[in-house]
């Protein structure tokens, strides 16, 4: 089925999901947990698919900062590694 963009952002975050071991949209700390862990997904994406942000990265004069974005609330959260 296809969803116009939407599709596109549900690939995206599907390979979060079955770590999260939930499967409820309706549940908030399940939501909560698929949210975190694609944040976390995307950091390492970063390093992995670009050598030149991965150098930087690691010799420390590049920072790299996750935030999940809160549409209820319009607050930011910053996940602690």
């Amino acid at each position: 089925m296809k969803l116009g963009n939407l599709t596109g952002l549900l690939a995206k975050v599907r390979p979060a999901v079955a770590p999260a071991d939930c499967g409820n949209s309706k549940d908030e700390a399940c939501v909560g947990k698929v949210a975190e862990l694609n944040v976390r997904r995307a950091m390492s994406e970063i390093r992995t698919r670009s050598s030149y942000l991965k150098k930087y990265l690691d010799e420390g004069t590049l920072g790299l900062v996750s935030g999940i974005y809160d549409v209820s609330t319009g607050k930011v959260v910053f996940p602690q590694d």
